[in-house]
């Protein structure tokens, strides 16, 4: 019987970093086969949506803001789930997560231009952003060695307050939930949890040492 490799569990706080995570004034540019994938998830995620009758919409590069004091600190995911669907579902450029709510599933695909952003910062302002659930995709393994990587998909979940890791593998990974929190992945993993301390006025730095769906 094949044991599984050897893991431990983390859990460190991470600093909210507001001029940091600005959104750009313009688009990022995207490569053709980021663009793509996204597109096609896009495309996967709607269907589940058509299919499950939810009062949901899914955007591509949506502004997510969650602080009502700097508005434009936020995250811009790849692919994003948001429900209950705003009243401006077909016009919305920008979600105030205070207002409308965060996502309930947000999809990151990693680029092979800022791949160690997509696996540390990333997963802090989703964590900051109040989004339910986080996938991040790395279907090329560009992403660094930390914490065991790269991995072709991670996944973070809400857990008693933190954004958890709650899988992290190279293995076939099927979504097998009808509702965030509820994932349940059938292959090796290691986790990995992210709680947010207050800002208090310097700007964070990452830490040197570690102290830590839809169907």
């Amino acid at each position: 019987m094949e044991l599984p490799p050897p893991s431990v569990s983390l859990r460190y706080g991470v600093r909210l970093d507001p001029d940091g995570w600005e959104l750009p004034e313009g688009s990022v540019p995207e490569s053709a086969p980021h663009d793509d994938l996204c597109g096609r998830w896009k495309h996967v995620l709607q269907g589940w949506v058509a299919r499950t009758g939810r009062d949901a919409e899914v955007y591509r590069n949506l502004a997510v803001c969650f602080d009502p004091q700097r508005p434009r600190v936020g995250i811009d995911p790849d692919v994003c789930v948001v429900e209950p669907a705003p009243a401006e579902r077909r016009t919305l450029t920008r979600l105030q997560a205070h207002l409308h709510g965060s996502p309930l599933l947000s999809v990151e695909v990693v680029s092979t231009t800022h791949p160690s952003k997509d696996y540390v910062e990333v997963p802090a302002r989703h964590a900051a952003s109040g989004a339910r659930e986080l996938w991040v995709l790395d279907p090329l393994f560009a992403g660094p060695r930390m914490h065991g990587g790269p991995f072709a998909v991670q996944v973070w979940q809400r857990d008693e307050g933190a954004f958890a890791r709650v899988h992290a593998s190279n293995e076939p990974f099927t979504p097998c939930c009808s509702r965030p929190g509820s994932c349940r992945a059938e292959a090796r993993s290691r986790s990995a949890t992210i709680e947010l301390a207050p800002n208090r006025g310097a700007r964070s730095k990452r830490p040197q040492s570690p102290r830590r769906t839809p169907s």
